[in-house]
């Protein structure tokens, strides 16, 4: 009995990191937020933010994909017309990106 219980305990303590090591995984691949949404709705620098930062976090998942360098070129010309002061303009690229790696833009 004592070697089931201390077989248990050491299986648990030994698959800890891995389930650790999971859910970091899963967060960082994780959707927009709610609140990154209404921000979005509400602002069109925030919306360029919003799927700047949506593309970052898809576009590591996707890197061997097909499209990548597409995603890529767009994904800049979006950055550089938000950065210009053109939100709209560069948000539309930014969704253009994410549609390419086919990942839903959201907002």
């Amino acid at each position: 009995m004592r070697k089931l219980i201390l077989l248990t305990a050491v299986g648990v303590a030994l698959s800890t990191p891995l389930a650790l090591a999971n859910s970091a995984a899963g967060k960082a691949a994780a959707s927009t937020t709610p609140t990154e949404i209404r921000l979005a709705a509400s602002d069109p620098m925030g919306r360029c933010a919003v799927l700047d930062a949506r593309f970052q976090r898809t576009s590591a998942m996707h890197k061997a994909g097909g499209g990548s360098r597409e995603a890529a070129a767009l994904h800049t010309e979006g950055e550089t017309l938000c950065s210009s002061h053109q939100p709209a303009a560069g948000a539309k690229y930014l969704a253009a990106a994410l549609k390419v790696i086919h990942a839903q833009p959201r907002t």
